[in-house]
């Protein structure tokens, strides 16, 4: 079985980040599309359907999906489990890191991919069975 396209492709990575990626980062970027669009497929199991039908911005969810992907290359670039470092005199500070730390939605990223619920609000029963 073949997997379906990735919500977005390296090259809005690039055109966001304001680089281009070698060989071996490329391939790692590449894997973390690949990732962060099953993780956002997981999370938002009507993603597809609903980008198809108008109902989500592709920009939307292409923009999401490059933040996590920017989040994990930072996170990678700076080294997993470290949660800062400081200069000059130099400082590290560690973490355990957990194993979905590097591809994840935020809450904020999860309700912005999610559908809109029309807030509750005052409403008519109808006991004769019409509308």
């Amino acid at each position: 079985m073949t997997a379906p396209a990735p919500l977005f492709a390296i090259e809005d990575v690039e055109k966001q980040l304001g680089e281009t990626f070698a060989s071996v980062e490329r391939t790692q970027v590449e894997w973390f599309i690949t990732r962060a669009t099953a993780e956002m497929r997981r999370v938002i199991p009507l993603i597809d359907d609903r980008v198809a039908t108008g109902e989500l911005d592709p920009v939307l969810v292409t923009g999401v999906g490059i933040d996590v992907v920017s989040g994990a290359l930072d996170a990678v670039r700076r080294g997993r489990g470290v949660r800062s470092v400081q200069y000059p005199e130099f400082s590290t500070e560690y973490f355990k890191a957990a194993a979905d730390e590097l591809i994840a939605l935020s809450p904020w990223q999860i309700d912005q991919l999610s559908p809109v619920v029309a807030e509750p609000g005052a409403f008519n029963l109808s006991l004769s069975g019409g509308e």
